[in-house]
């Protein structure tokens, strides 16, 4: 039993070592399927765990590998970056990262005589960070005045993708309040309609007690309401 737990361990470790995948490995195994399985059923999450995306030249030689064996290469990197950008978080940081990894692909095609499909990549995955920056910034999870997005903004924007989200006057003013900005909305205040901080304060009390006096007031007369029954 212990020879037999030994020799499947072996066997596994010849195909996935370190319980990582081989591709050379793999593509002996699975010589048989067509390629339309082969990438149906490629363990892709898998072999991210042996990849680096960012590292484009390693990369092209595993395109090359797959092709060399009849695999399609290209559409294998296409699925390989969709597995990848499917199963990561989609904060301020992770679209960043998504956006250097677009301009490394791009860049990485100006410079390659067989290099479209790194464009097509670059393009894919600039699309997607143009997707998740505007629907977070509808939702309210990201801001564009924040500094990070901003940057975001003006790199999509050399490579022609725009953003197309306008934020409200009372979107910005809920932002600068949770910020804290005081001094910044003091003086917007004062350039639109003439109004410095401390007046803006003073309003904004007496709105404040002005709606606590007319809850109350609601509040009473359906007390007294409802003890006429």
């Amino acid at each position: 039993m212990k020879r037999l737990t030994i020799v499947c361990l072996l066997g596994i470790y010849l195909v996935y070592p370190a319980f990582g995948l081989d591709l050379s490995n793999y593509l002996k195994e699975k010589s048989t399927q067509s390629d339309k399985e082969f990438l149906k059923e490629f363990p892709y999450q898998l072999y991210l765990k042996e990849v680096s995306l960012k590292d484009v030249n390693s990369l092209e030689k595993q395109r090359k590998i797959l092709n060399k064996n009849k695999r399609d290469g290209d559409k294998f990197l296409y699925l390989l970056c969709q597995h990848y950008i499917e199963n990561i978080d989609k904060d301020v940081q992770s679209l960043n990262n998504l956006l250097h990894l677009s301009q490394a692909y791009l860049d990485f095609a100006s410079n390659s005589e067989d290099g479209m499909v790194y464009e097509i990549l670059g393009n894919m995955i600039m699309e997607e960070v143009v997707h998740q920056t505007e629907s977070q910034i509808k939702e309210g999870t990201l801001s564009k005045n924040d500094r990070d997005v901003k940057d975001m903004i003006a790199v999509l924007k050399e490579h022609q993708f725009i953003i197309n989200v306008t934020q409200s006057d009372w979107e910005k003013l809920t932002y600068h309040v949770s910020q804290g900005n005081w001094i910044y909305i003091s003086d917007r205040m004062h350039k639109e309609i003439g109004i410095g901080l401390v007046p803006l304060l003073m309003i904004f009390l007496l709105g404040f007690s002005l709606v606590v006096w007319y809850r109350k007031s609601i509040f009473k007369a359906s007390k007294n309401f409802t003890k006429s029954f």
